[in-house]
């Protein structure tokens, strides 16, 4: 383990979710955690349940407020970029404009703003440690992703910008890209405004859950402090690349359903 004891951890996005697992995964130590997101009663509630966690309600978007938390509190020693969301699965011909520019302001201009702080006080201490939380979707596409997977394929490359950047300093820079993710709000969050759900969009598989995304990021810290995890691709085992594969029902034995399965675009 190279985090001391104290490190400040901040975590984006950290009211529900794969932002509430990694909360309470890093949570104890006597590390502090910066849980960041727009919903203060859910946000303080989760403060509430671990030692040494402060919520700060805030919007992502608010650049003078993210300038003013990273003033108030220590240079986080662990920013985790979190925070994200998607809108819709129709082509982008029937997209509206508002929700194509909801995600790339929110995944992307205020990801990359976040990180503008974050980065600068790490490299002022000389070390710190930035993770990407993307999606498999950065590297493959499937119908209707357009604005999602573009933005997280950018997060994929400023993770890869960052490597550079901080070529020859102790500051480590990971990014850890899940498939479907089943116990979190996101596809709820995603059809709130199109219908459709969760289990329509990617029922019949067993997702990976906010725990296991939760764990690989928890790995990508805790390895040694020569180690650096550039990144980590997480995928259910019914899901390859950008499809997956479900039962199409009830089979007489396991080799049967392992045969009838069909394969639909995955996230």
């Amino acid at each position: 383990m190279t985090m001391a004891d104290n490190a400040v951890v901040a975590i984006t996005g950290a009211s529900s979710g794969i932002g509430m697992a990694l909360a309470r995964r890093f949570a104890g130590g006597g590390r502090k955690l910066l849980l960041i997101a727009r919903r203060r009663e859910r946000l303080e509630a989760l403060a509430r349940d671990l030692p040494g966690a402060v919520a700060c309600p805030l919007d992502m978007r608010d650049g003078d407020a993210l300038a003013a938390l990273m003033a108030q509190h220590p240079a986080p020693d662990v920013w985790i970029n979190n925070a994200g969301l998607a809108r819709g699965m129709q082509p982008v011909d029937q997209t509206e404009a508002a929700d194509l520019a909801d995600v790339i302001v929110t995944n992307v201009q205020a990801t990359l703003n976040a990180t503008r702080l974050a980065a600068a006080a790490m490299r002022r201490r000389g070390r710190g440690h930035i993770v990407n939380i993307t999606s498999a979707a950065a590297f493959h596409p499937y119908k209707g992703g357009h604005s999602y997977a573009m933005s997280k394929a950018a997060l994929h490359m400023l993770t890869q910008c960052l490597r550079h950047d901080f070529a020859g300093t102790a500051v480590r820079v990971s990014e850890v890209a899940p498939g479907v993710v089943g116990d979190t709000e996101f596809a709820e969050r995603r059809f709130e405004r199109a219908g459709g759900s969760f289990e329509r969009a990617y029922g019949g598989i067993t997702p990976l859950a906010a725990a296991d995304v939760a764990d690989a990021v928890h790995y990508c810290v805790m390895a040694p402090a020569h180690v650096n995890v550039e990144l980590m691709l997480l995928y259910p085992v019914q899901q390859i690349g950008g499809v997956r594969a479900r039962s199409r029902g009830a089979a007489a034995d396991d080799t049967q359903a392992s045969q009838q399965v069909e394969v639909v675009q995955a996230r």
